[in-house]
């Protein structure tokens, strides 16, 4: 699971976003300061690094907040 921090006006354009990425399987809007979370399957560990920094990329509006 990744927790992110997305600007409101934002929230609903970045879901649609993060699904096009193929690691991603689900992505959700809650309430809280981390309002959108991921999951995520990934083959390996260093891959975790590789997914934050083509997130980070892509989608600058986007904080990552924790995993």
């Amino acid at each position: 699971m990744v927790f992110l921090r997305v600007p409101a006006a934002a929230a609903t354009t970045i879901s649609p976003r993060l699904g096009s990425l193929p690691e991603i399987r689900t992505v959700l809007q809650i309430a809280g300061p981390s309002n959108v979370i991921m999951a995520v399957w990934l083959r390996e560990l260093t891959d975790v690094s590789r997914l934050e920094a083509a997130v980070e990329r892509q989608l600058k509006e986007v904080e990552i907040v924790d995993r």
